[in-house]
């Protein structure tokens, strides 16, 4: 393989704005665990996913994130299939996850995000960028409703505690979970978040020109101090993209290795051996220091393609 498709996952063999083909791969993933019942519900849940983003839905819009799209979170769930099967074929007995616990793991990819998605009845939030600091929160208040529409309802208590190892509102270790299988399952979870987001061929182009947009418009560029004082984080894209390097050594590889407890070496088992997660990380933090040491940031060069997220995005309020 010379060269990566954009829309592909790490294989260049899953198209990643195609949820039935996302789908199809995780069934075959998940064949030898879950029963046809479970991948009956699974696939119910990928279609009810698909209209959520698309704004099918009834009582929602569309996805307008431009980062956090469609084609993030099927990475995102594509990802965590991996880890899990990977994690369960390693496993002796006792220590198994489980169909369900793995159907569990799944969903959480599946919805991990949609705290992003703008419901219909409140008209005082513009875009789905403005929920950035509360979709976790969200997100779990979306899964309390919609697991019982599909027959879930027993899982409700743990996916909306397992949904805060996907992002920050919460301390990792302030999450308790009553089974430590659980707690497995969110640091498999929380770690293919953090590994298929980094290891998209854009990434760069991404942070540059549609995380920064998304941080801007959700007050993540700034913070106030212990002073009351409003610190400026990200001046620019290019000073986001300058903080990229320090940003995964010193806040993503401690979470990998650490607080999810080293779990994203399971990749590694999957593909027997070879990381391809890590390895497009690598190339991707080497090509962004290299632009940093030259201070060149026009060899940013792979183009996006416009998707509904980006098209849907108020790029004018931000340079307003």
């Amino acid at each position: 393989m010379q060269y990566r498709r954009n829309q592909y996952d790490v294989t260049d063999r899953v198209n990643l704005r195609r949820p039935e083909s996302v789908f199809t791969e995780i069934s075959h993933i998940m064949s030898d665990f879950c029963p046809d019942a479970m991948t009956i519900k699974l696939h119910q849940a990928f279609k009810d996913f698909a209209k959520l983003y698309k704004g099918k839905l009834n009582g929602y819009h569309a996805c307008d994130v431009p980062y956090h799209d469609l084609q993030h979170v099927m990475d995102v769930t594509l990802a965590s299939a991996r880890f899990i099967s990977s994690y369960e074929k390693l496993q002796r007995p006792g220590k198994r996850l489980g169909p369900e616990r793995m159907m569990t793991g799944i969903l959480l990819a599946l919805f991990h995000d949609c705290g992003y998605i703008r419901d219909t009845s409140n008209n005082t939030v513009q875009k789905g960028a403005e929920h950035t600091r509360s979709h976790i929160t969200r997100g779990a208040n979306f899964l309390q409703d919609y697991l019982p529409s599909i027959g879930l309802e027993k899982h409700v208590d743990v996916i909306t505690s397992l949904i805060h190892f996907t992002g920050y509102e919460k301390p990792i270790e302030s999450i308790k979970m009553d089974d430590p299988r659980d707690e497995i399952l969110g640091y498999l979870v929380g770690s293919a978040d953090l590994m298929a987001q980094m290891a998209d061929r854009c990434y760069l182009e991404k942070c540059h020109e549609r995380l920064y947009p998304e941080f801007v418009l959700g007050g993540m560029n700034t913070q106030v101090n212990a002073l009351g004082e409003k610190v400026v984080l990200y001046q620019s894209p290019e000073d986001l993209l300058r903080k990229t390097p320090d940003f995964y050594h010193k806040m993503v590889r401690p979470r990998l290795d650490t607080k999810f407890h080293g779990v994203a070496d399971y990749a590694k088992h999957y593909f027997g051996g070879q990381d391809l997660y890590q390895e497009e990380i690598s190339r991707s933090l080497k090509h962004v220091e290299f632009m940093i040491t030259e201070n060149d940031f026009s060899l940013l060069r792979r183009n996006l393609a416009d998707t509904p997220e980006s098209r849907a995005f108020p790029y004018e309020l931000l340079a307003a």
